[in-house]
């Protein structure tokens, strides 16, 4: 029980593992947006600047020697440091494109789906591809961690899946492996399961003489063995019912051997005190003597005239004696 909890708490922290390589991956676009937005800025200032630094001005002969000695100095807005902007312009532009390329793949990768006629093995190099350019400044043991869980995302079948996610995978090829070794399984149970259903049709069309043969064979066995069943419970009911008959004609209970077994007791009825039958199926008129009334033909329950006092029901109809409370005489000679 332990090691099924320790299991199941294992999981849910591989769950919960994934959820944040999920988050991760958001907050990483969300940083690259950011610094997208930010070298926009950059290049919108330094587009000003640049326009603002090749405006033609006036010649003059000042002009002239300030931007002989500007250049010869290199000081910024001249000339000679245009150069250098623009080509931090371009480079900036690089990066920018760079960082848009990577997040369209990392949306690429994250829609991934396994098609109709892909294969697991060209599922995986397509995610290690996409992984590669989605994940650019990553190491590559990063990047392998990342691809597993974007592999397991994109495979279709939910019972492979559930295969990838209990091997507990540690690279792409490790969930690649155990995704192949659950898709081998279930195509074998499946292929197991067909050959059953036509082997059974073979029989229904009479193709498969030997499988005929063996079904009517299996059909008698479970046929005899159901009858010896059924014989057996019927011999059970049969012995239940003889012994509550039993029971009823007047065996008396306790042990049936020794010396408290009285044998076999006569049936003898308490109306007419013949033997062979009960009371209660007497032909003879009800013999019953009412303690109430005195009446025959009725029990003291269900006598319908009114109730007599205690001592006369009892057939005591002497009053009580003077030294008697409620018919229990009081003695009087006690020791002084």
């Amino acid at each position: 029980m332990v090691s099924e909890w320790m299991e199941e708490e294992l999981d849910v922290l591989r769950m919960e593992a994934h959820q944040a390589e999920n988050m991760y991956e958001d907050a990483l676009m969300e940083k690259r947006e950011l610094e997208e937005q930010v070298q926009k800025m950059k290049s919108i200032i330094e587009d000003k600047e640049i326009s603002r630094i090749e405006t033609p001005e006036l010649f003059t002969p000042t002009t002239a020697v300030s931007s002989t000695f500007s250049s010869i100095l290199g000081i910024p807005g001249t000339p000679a440091n245009t150069r250098q902007t623009e080509e931090t312009s371009l480079v900036t532009a690089k990066e920018t494109k760079k960082r848009q390329q990577a997040d369209f793949h990392l949306m690429e990768l994250r829609h991934r789906r396994q098609g109709e006629t892909v294969t697991l093995q060209e599922l995986g190099a397509s995610v290690r591809e996409l992984a590669a350019l989605a994940y650019p400044e990553f190491s590559d043991k990063s990047r392998e961690r990342l691809a597993k869980g974007h592999f397991m995302d994109a495979v279709k079948d939910r019972e492979i899946r559930e295969g990838i996610f209990r091997s507990k995978p540690a690279t792409l090829d490790d969930s690649i492996k155990a995704a192949l070794q659950t898709q081998s399984f279930l195509q074998t149970e499946d292929r197991r399961t067909s050959d059953k259903a036509r082997k059974f049709a073979r029989v229904l069309e009479g193709k498969d003489e030997i499988t005929m043969k063996e079904l009517k064979r299996e059909i008698r066995e479970t046929q005899e063995s159901m009858g010896q069943a059924f014989g057996k419970i019927q011999s059970m009911l049969q012995d239940i019912s003889r012994g509550s008959q039993e029971k009823q004609v007047g065996y008396d209970s306790g042990p049936r051997s020794g010396k408290g077994w009285k044998g076999r007791t006569q049936d003898v009825c308490y109306n007419c005190k013949a033997s062979g039958h009960f009371a209660m199926n007497c032909p003879a008129p009800n013999n019953d003597k009412c303690y109430s009334c005195k009446e025959k033909g009725h029990i003291a329950r269900d006598c319908k005239s009114p109730k007599r006092e205690q001592n006369v029901e009892s057939g005591n109809d002497k009053q009580p004696s003077p030294g008697s409370k409620g018919g229990l005489t009081i003695r009087k000679d006690h020791k002084q």
